[in-house]
């Protein structure tokens, strides 16, 4: 991982034997072992955030390693010396490896968290791997820290060098408890999780821990769902597949719990003659709930073997008396086992079929249509989205399917401009008919029908946002079109939320400072409700709109008699805004430096005392 590139040292060009003889040089390895140690353990406020690795300004970055360098008792470096090495390692660092990147001015964090992570585990090692207990002291404190996560395992994982380190620390793990392992069995999944990344254990601790995620699974507890994902988790282990196979076989559980395990059986990847043998059987056995036979036909399709499986499922998908689900799901997995001529014709027979359910048969058109038989596809979808006695939802997914079809005939786009423009047809429909033009590049046609269901008051509110909301995605700056969407969003008499949704779509599309005015007046409105308060307090702050709104920001922010909900989301962006600068604390809002109309707008909603001022500034 970070091996390689450290070694390029070794090749870099103009590096001296006198620059190999420095002692940052000699010490390079275990230097950013401990830079990396020293970061994952610093609070992540003002160092990046969760996901991301953690950011140091150059000064601290400097002094911390000229630290480590006067502390080795190796070097014996008195403080100017270290500070003069440390300042070659840096540069170094990141003009030669690429390890080290600079991610604003004088701000530098390592190139990827991965790397940091691994570094983490590594210094770990180094400095505890003489001592099983001393490990344990080290990670036990972080062992259900999001951010410890990947390093306890990659620590684990390197222990795999030793004989009775592995065992004794995912032992202790697997028998730690506190207050909430009984419902959330966090120390068992975490255990169960370095088995998933082959730490090696023995035997006994082995199938303890697989035991126990069985009992769970069979169990009706908060965790039985979570132990089904984690057991699907350990590849290819015999234990956890017979325990699986049993659980999708027994009537006596849920049928979601038994499905659930079926599809574990195919994400576990174990196929042996036990595991195909009884896949097979729940999926043709007619006494079984259609979901869990589906579910047992999905799984085969993931194990991959066509030779032992591809006939039973032709068989099982081609026979008429078999519920279309099973019969759709086995010519599904008779796709991904490179038989794509016999899943074709079973799934052309199901979608062609108006007495099938209409759901099963966009599904089948889907799968034809990522088969490669678009032209079969588009037929069935457009036959399906234009039929008014087809569910709403079934006819809305087969008019989103045409658009991921990526198939722009005259025809299909003929027929999705029918369905969005014809009045009649439910908005749902229209809405997804639409989107799938926009997708086929048919921009202009679709932005027409998208203002149309936005501003009929006809329409459920929630179809009207999310017909305002696709306007932002489109790629156009017609001018009339961004008026009507401008007189939309300022229209006082329009639902709150589709002015909402209007006005961040204006944003997105270049007009910031209209949509920045229409959503400042929202979040000041007290009478508004406060979702859509917070909702356009959010969309203010990814407008990034800082000049006008965080001063109203920080006024919402920091008003103790605000909605908390509001306050929240006020927070929120604020670190869209790079809020960060920004600290809430006491003052008086009538002295705030927004514009003139925001002010009026503010008063005229009624009056309040938001108590806020920059972080570093004068008190306001």
């Amino acid at each position: 991982m970070c091996d390689p590139l450290i070694e390029t040292w070794e090749q870099v060009k103009r590096l001296t034997l006198a620059d190999k003889e420095r002692p940052y040089y000699q010490r390079r390895r275990h230097l950013l072992e401990q830079l990396a140690f020293w970061l994952h353990t610093q609070p992540l406020e003002g160092s990046g955030g969760q996901g991301r690795a953690r950011e140091v300004a150059e000064g601290d970055l400097r002094t911390q390693i000229a630290r480590f360098l006067r502390d080795d008792p190796q070097l014996n470096l008195d403080k100017r010396s270290a500070a003069q090495e440390a300042e070659a390692f840096i540069t170094m660092i990141k003009a030669r490896t690429g390890l080290l990147v600079e991610r604003g001015e004088s701000i530098y964090s390592f190139a990827h968290l991965t790397f940091q992570e691994y570094l983490v585990a590594a210094y770990l090692e180094y400095e505890h791997a003489d001592s099983i207990d001393d490990l344990w002291a080290a990670i036990q404190p972080y062992l259900h820290h999001p951010a410890w996560r990947e390093v306890i395992l990659l620590l684990l994982g390197s222990l795999n060098k030793f004989r009775k380190h592995p065992t004794a620390l995912v032992r202790r793990i697997f028998e730690s408890t506190d207050q909430y392992e009984a419902v959330l069995h966090r120390h068992l999944f975490l255990a169960a999780r370095t088995l998933a990344d082959r730490v090696r254990v023995d035997a006994d601790l082995h199938s303890e821990i697989v035991d126990k995620l069985l009992t769970i699974a069979r169990s009706k507890e908060l965790g039985q769902r979570e132990a089904i994902t984690v057991l699907s988790t350990l590849q290819g282990d015999a234990q956890a597949a017979a325990g699986l196979l049993d659980l999708s076989r027994d009537s006596r559980v849920a049928v979601l719990v038994r499905s659930a395990a079926a599809q574990a059986l195919g994400q576990l990847g174990r196929a042996d003659e036990l595991i195909l043998t009884g896949l097979l059987a729940l999926a043709g056995d007619n006494t079984v709930n259609a979901e869990i036979r589906g579910d047992a036909a999905q799984a085969l399709g993931w194990l991959g073997r066509a030779d032992k499986v591809a006939a039973p499922l032709l068989a099982l998908a081609s026979d008429s008396r078999v519920d279309t689900w099973v019969r759709h799901n086995a010519a599904a997995s008779l796709g991904q086992l490179g038989r794509a001529d016999e899943s074709a014709a079973v799934l052309l027979v199901i979608a062609g079929d108006s007495q099938m359910d209409a759901g099963v048969r966009r599904r089948a058109a889907e799968l034809l249509g990522w088969l490669g038989r678009s032209n079969e596809a588009a037929e069935v979808l457009l036959i399906l989205a234009g039929d008014n006695r087809v569910d709403a939802w079934v006819r809305s997914a087969a008019a989103h399917a045409l658009g991921q079809l990526g198939r722009a005939d005259e025809y299909i786009l003929s027929s999705l401009l029918t369905l969005a423009e014809d009045s009649n047809v439910t908005a749902l429909v229209r809405l997804d008919s639409a989107k799938s033009l926009r997708q086929l590049g048919r921009a202009d046609e679709a932005a027409e029908v998208l203002l149309t269901l936005a501003g009929d008051s006809r329409i459920d509110a929630w179809l009207r946002c999310a017909a305002a909301e696709s306007l932002g995605q489109l790629d156009w700056d017609r001018e009339d079109i961004l008026t009507r969407l401008l007189t939309l969003a300022g229209d006082s008499r329009v639902d709150a939320l589709v002015r909402c949704d209007a006005a961040a779509s204006l944003g997105q599309l270049g007009r910031a400072d209209e949509a920045a005015e229409v959503l400042l007046t929202l979040a000041c409105d007290r009478t508004e409700d406060a979702f859509v308060r917070s909702k356009a307090i959010q969309a203010l702050g990814q407008l990034g709109r800082a000049d006008e709104a965080v001063e109203v920001l920080l006024a919402f922010a920091g008003d103790s008699i605000e909605n908390v909900g509001v306050r929240s989301a006020a927070a929120e962006s604020l670190v869209h805004l790079g809020g960060s600068k920004f600290t809430v604390c006491s003052g008086d809002f009538s002295r705030l430096t927004c514009p003139k109309r925001l002010k009026s707008s503010l008063r005229s909603v009624g009056s309040f005392t938001p108590r806020c001022t920059r972080a570093g500034g004068p008190r306001q």
